[in-house]
């Protein structure tokens, strides 16, 4: 998480989120990710017993919470945000989480070791730092060979090539919510094709991948470019050879 993904993710804007996002939910699932977090919940491994996991970008930690119950080894929980390690701290000794270790940390950097991972679970986190090649990369070092990515994102499309190779890597103001009850983020401009890209660069293979429409995700109004782009989101299956 970059600093400037921090401060969007502070005090009453963490209430905000998981209020109107995730529907006041303390699951894995639910508000207007439901579809696509229930998917990826659904293709995840059943069982991760004497496996390590790191959630990247863990928030208040509730996939964490996910991946031990299903007998992880080990779970890491990595975010730069205190607010959200407060709530992921509350978490762990409210039910009792022992085997997760959490980490304050800027996700660019992985302050992990090389091949230490068996599995990394990252949920609309990605979509905040612009350089996504080096994330992937990032990702991939830390995994043991055979080890697997589990990926959700939003995805930005823009049908003006001109104007892609403009916007590229910038962020767009969008506005995440339904019923009028919406929270401002910003999204780094990062097509399909530029995913695909950092995939192979990082030397991982794509086993499975699976599109969504923006449900509750929508470009500000107001955006003098609003009209040439087309939201989306994404779940993405990887594995490390």
């Amino acid at each position: 998480m970059t600093q400037q993904t921090v401060g969007l993710y502070q005090g009453e804007k963490v209430v905000r989120y998981y209020t109107t996002v995730k529907g006041g939910t303390a699951g894995e699932t639910g508000g207007v990710d439901e579809e696509v977090l229930a998917y990826l919940k659904s293709i995840l491994p059943k069982s991760m017993r004497r496996r390590i996991a790191l959630d990247a970008g863990c928030g208040d930690c509730r996939w964490s919470e996910y991946l031990h119950r299903l007998g992880a080894r080990r779970v890491i929980g990595l975010d730069n945000s205190p607010d959200m390690l407060a709530l992921a701290a509350k978490r762990k000794v409210e039910r009792d989480l022992g085997r997760l270790r959490l980490i304050r940390a800027d996700m660019q950097e992985m302050p992990l070791l090389s091949e230490s991972v068996d599995l990394v679970l990252a949920s609309f986190s990605l979509m905040y730092f612009p350089a996504l090649e080096h994330m992937i990369r990032a990702i991939a070092r830390v995994l043991t060979s055979g080890g697997e990515l589990y990926l959700a994102t939003n995805l930005v499309t823009i049908d003006d090539s001109l104007l892609l190779k403009e916007l590229k890597g910038k962020v767009i103001p969008i506005d995440l919510g339904t019923g009028g009850q919406t929270i401002p983020l910003e999204n780094v401009v990062q097509p399909l094709e530029q995913y695909k890209s950092a995939f192979c660069a990082g030397g991982l293979v794509l086993d499975h991948e699976k599109y969504f429409d923006p449900e509750g995700l929508s470009v500000t109004p107001g955006y003098q470019h609003k009209e040439h782009i087309v939201l989306s989101k994404a779940v993405f299956k990887l594995s490390r050879g």
